[in-house]
């Protein structure tokens, strides 16, 4: 287990590397933020290092560089850094991956295995000489591109032609705080639907995500987790080694509704999305995800205050008559979805998993409203033999529960899993 040994879930490749080999690295990653952030970021850089045809070096999810193995946030501790791979597998937390495997769309088919940071230290340290290392800057980049490919494709160019005959090349960031700062993908990026559109089909086409799984450690939490909480048929099993692995394809439970919550920061944050008029930014922008929970709020020129206010907060940091009552709408078109046409399988919504980092007085008194309107609760506290290290690794371990789900809904966004997954095969596995 990582948090025993933490070098043990940093696994570097016994793979044969050779001097033709390269490495990318992008030391001034993400920090002090979610998982999600850092992940977003990372699919994006990693799948740059594929298009370049060199080995991706992945780093750990850092929450601070404090040089102490915990932190105080909200009152508890939590660990500094976390390995990579204590949280995800596939290509980009080094995996040894079967390219034969799987199609991939895209012209390059490189095989380099990502490795950790520590190895790349190891191989590429800072004494190396200009003709075997190159440091690049992301000042280089131009302000402006008309979609992310663009931006992605001048990235490959720039690392290609100047990291030519070089083993070893570093592209460094300016600080994510500072407005100014230039970054490889910065955040406009993300909140932008033609630079996320014209991304998605290229990267779901990459080993990136062709390859997505969680890791040995979160799998293992979620298959307890479902047996502890009567959400699998008890004859179900998974063996070791299918948990190893990755596992088998996620299973729907059905029935189950996933509400995530997010809370504790989001009572500062939700002013200040307000304040700058965001909106959905990732693969929620994403053309192939239903269209009905679209961000829409109203113009911020011509409406009250007010209005606009109640319009971000109750997608942002809904209270708990908000969140029942649109529980109550997502059964609803749940319930008229599975009577259409398109479906041939389908069974009401009647359990709720919450997820989310909310105080416990919080939760207990929205599952009671939620079990006064008809829901049964699924409560994970009751999932039993909970092993040290599991909290560390639980919003990993929320996502790939909520993965599961018939439907999930969160704060802005709800959807049906089933029709959503059917519109990505479709779109992406045609042409």
């Amino acid at each position: 287990m990582w948090w025993l040994d933490p070098r043990a879930a940093r696994e570097h490749p016994d793979n044969g590397l050779t001097e033709m080999e390269g490495f990318i690295r992008f030391p001034n990653h993400l920090y002090g933020l979610g998982l999600n952030n850092v992940l977003e970021e990372m699919l994006v850089t990693s799948h740059i290092a594929h298009l370049a045809r060199r080995s991706y070096v992945f780093e750990d999810y850092v929450w601070s560089k404090l040089p102490i193995p915990y932190t105080i946030y909200d009152f508890t501790l939590r660990p500094s850094r976390i390995p990579l791979n204590a949280f995800i597998g596939g290509f980009v937390a080094g995996d040894s991956v079967s390219f034969d495997a799987i199609q991939i769309r895209t012209k390059n088919t490189s095989r380099y295995r990502s490795v950790s940071s520590e190895y790349y230290d190891y191989v590429c340290p800072a004494s190396l000489s200009s003709k075997d290392r190159v440091v690049l800057d992301a000042r280089m980049r131009p302000r402006d591109f008309k979609d992310t490919n663009a931006l992605v494709n001048w990235w490959v160019e720039k690392i290609n032609l100047r990291g030519a005959g070089r083993r070893c090349v570093e592209i460094r960031e300016g600080d994510i705080s500072k407005p100014l700062a230039k970054r490889v993908v910065h955040w406009d990026f993300f909140m932008s639907p033609v630079h996320i559109r014209s991304l998605v089909p290229e990267i779901l086409a990459s080993p990136v995500l062709k390859t997505w799984k969680w890791s040995p450690l979160v799998l293992r939490r979620v298959h307890q987790l479902l047996h502890d909480l009567d959400l699998v048929d008890p004859s179900a099993s998974t063996s070791g080694s299918e948990l190893a692995n990755g596992g088998a394809a996620a299973q729907i439970i059905p029935n189950l509704l996933a509400i995530h919550l997010r809370r504790g920061d989001y009572k500062r944050h939700c002013s200040r999305l307000l304040g700058w008029g965001s909106g959905f930014m990732g693969f929620n922008l994403a053309q192939e995800l239903p269209s009905q929970d679209a961000f829409l709020p109203p113009n911020l020129t011509n409406s009250p205050a007010p209005s606009l206010e109640e319009y971000y907060m109750k997608r942002c940091l809904p209270d708990i008559r908000q969140v029942v009552e649109r529980a109550q709408e997502v059964r609803r078109d749940w319930e008229e979805s599975i009577a259409s046409p398109g479906y041939s399988s389908g069974a009401s919504l009647t359990k709720v998993l919450i997820l989310s980092n909310g105080w416990p007085d919080f939760l207990n008194e929205l599952g009671d409203a939620l079990t006064s309107d008809g829901w049964d609760i699924v409560n994970q506290r009751k999932g039993g033999h909970s092993q040290r290290g599991d909290r560390d690794i639980g919003v990993a371990v929320d996502m790939a529960l909520a993965e599961r789900a018939e439907v999930f809904l969160g704060n802005g966004r709800s959807f049906d899993y089933r029709k959503a997954s059917q519109d990505f095969e479709t779109a992406f596995s045609s042409g």
